[in-house]
């Protein structure tokens, strides 16, 4: 295969497989043990409109921009023993200690190479649960942590 097929081929196809690192932030500092997520949920942006019904025509509506809204990012893993974000969502929900966290999110390509990147600011921990404790199955015991956040900015022609 030619360089430029290679080129046009990672353009304009969609990836196959989702490998990424995420990394939460404290104080502008990393938190080492906490980068290893098997899936991330709620990477989205909606634009709420409102509608606007113009005088003496009551077929129509035109639907103006309002803002901006976004959901909740959910982070499923492993149960590990070792977990600073899990200690500081245990702080937030059982002591209402609250800290604001800063998450980048970077999708990698074949090559471990970025391709695309998330970051989000003002993330607070919001909700924590896990997967059902069967002692007749052999699956990984999964963690889902949830956050909220205030601003998303995505950088990479990827995503």
């Amino acid at each position: 295969m030619s360089l430029l097929q290679d080129v046009h081929e990672r353009l304009v196809w969609p990836s196959l497989s989702h490998r990424f690192i995420a990394t939460f932030f404290w104080n502008y500092i990393p938190l080492p043990t906490d980068y290893a997520f098997t899936r991330i949920t709620g990477l989205s942006n909606k634009l709420d409109v409102k509608p606007f019904y113009q005088g003496g025509d009551n077929t129509g509506v035109v639907n103006l921009p309002d803002r901006v809204s976004h959901g909740n990012i959910t982070f499923h893993e492993g149960v590990r023993r070792l977990s600073v974000l899990k200690e500081s969502l245990y702080n937030s929900l059982e002591d209402f200690d609250m800290s604001y966290l800063t998450v980048v999110v970077i999708m990698l390509d074949e090559y471990s190479l970025p391709e695309a990147s998330w970051t989000f600011s003002d993330v607070l921990p919001i909700g924590w649960s896990t997967s059902d404790l069967n002692a007749s199955g052999n699956e990984v015991l999964l963690n889902t942590l949830e956050f909220s956040y205030s601003e998303m900015l995505r950088i990479g022609f990827k995503a």
